[in-house]
């Protein structure tokens, strides 16, 4: 079974994605908000309880989970981002470069999974911003652009298999 890390794990994308992976014969959601293992280190933010990607000891925790590979789904767009925009900027952007510190220092790929239906807090700049981070930076493995949909569920599985058998 391949373990998979899910940044903002009880977000919709997160809900959706482990009600996908429940029926899944390959994938399982490394810290599902069901793993009560982890919920010592889940702070509430913006009224969820999860990992926080600020967290130092984040990558020691995605490595003693057994995850293979992380997907960076926690951008903060629309409203949210309209009422925050500092802790948006500061999610969205910093947060991005602390998970692919991590996934560089435990040596596994990384999936950024854009929700195409949200536009984000700065606009298109911000969207690109964060396209070239992870394209640019040399511990980033790969970048992933998928709507937000249970129908696309299927192809998200089938490209993290591709890239855990380096088949991208």
């Amino acid at each position: 079974m391949i373990r998979v890390w899910v940044t903002g794990e009880s977000s919709s994308f997160g809900e959706a994605f482990e009600k996908y992976l429940s029926s899944s014969k390959e994938l399982e959601f490394a810290n599902s908000p069901k793993n009560e293992d982890l919920d010592y280190f889940r702070s509430k933010f913006m009224g969820r309880k999860e990992i926080d990607c600020f967290d130092p000891t984040l990558p020691n925790l995605i490595a003693r989970s057994g995850s293979d590979i992380i997907l960076f789904t926690i951008p903060l767009s629309g409203k949210v981002a309209d009422q925050y925009p500092d802790v948006a900027l500061r999610r969205n952007i910093e947060g991005l470069y602390r998970i692919l510190q991590a996934a560089q220092e435990i040596n596994i790929p990384l999936v950024w999974v854009k929700v195409d239906r949200d536009k984000s807090v700065y606009g298109r700049a911000s969207s690109d911003a964060i396209k070239h981070l992870v394209e640019e930076s040399p511990f980033a493995y790969t970048f992933e652009s998928i709507p937000q949909n249970d129908d696309d569920f299927p192809n998200l599985e089938r490209r993290i298999l591709k890239i855990i058998n380096n088949e991208t």
